[in-house]
């Protein structure tokens, strides 16, 4: 682990406290991080969020009740599952996740530090709702979708500032 990891986990960690702290640890993130370069793709965002959502799980006070590498049971039926939710393949979780989430937010087109958090939000909020986040921080039309505007836009953007920004929508949302 290199400084970009640690400082990729203080980014993250914006994730975890209120809007107006966000919006401080945006700023020294960004005069310390301006140069840095990050390198995520889908497997390391997975394992990340794997992390998080954890194994199986069967809890009647979470909305998703019957779970499995954080895919619910209506999630898996609708791509295909028949097994046991227990017995979820991690790397049919995996595939579901890509499909889902990662490629319709169109994560391989944005800058490395943007990769993770966006794809958190699209996993637990949804692909457009994680969408308009994004475009609210980048100040473009907010239709729910990641299209070429968007890409540009964020391209254009300081990547460290940005995912601060896109952290504190979503915390203002919540």
């Amino acid at each position: 682990m290199g400084a970009t990891d640690n400082t990729y986990w203080r980014l993250a960690d914006v994730a975890t406290c209120g809007g107006a702290r966000a919006r401080s640890l945006c700023t020294v993130l960004d005069r310390r991080g301006s140069g840095w370069v990050y390198q995520l793709n889908f497997d390391v965002a997975f394992d990340l969020l794997i992390g998080e959502e954890g194994g199986y799980s069967n809890n009647s006070a979470d909305p998703g009740r019957e779970t499995m590498w954080g895919v619910t049971a209506r999630v898996a039926r609708a791509n295909g599952y028949t097994g046991e939710m227990r017995d979820l393949p991690r790397e049919t979780a995996k595939t579901i996740y890509k499909v889902r989430y990662w490629n319709p937010i169109r994560a391989d087109d944005l800058p490395d530090a943007l990769r993770y958090p966006l794809f958190d939000a699209a996993v637990n909020s949804g692909v457009s709702q994680a969408a308009m986040w994004l475009q609210r921080a980048l100040d473009v039309v907010e239709d729910g979708a990641i299209g070429d505007v968007t890409i540009h836009a964020a391209d254009a953007s300081n990547p460290l500032l940005l995912a601060c920004k896109f952290l504190a929508e979503r915390l203002d949302f919540m």
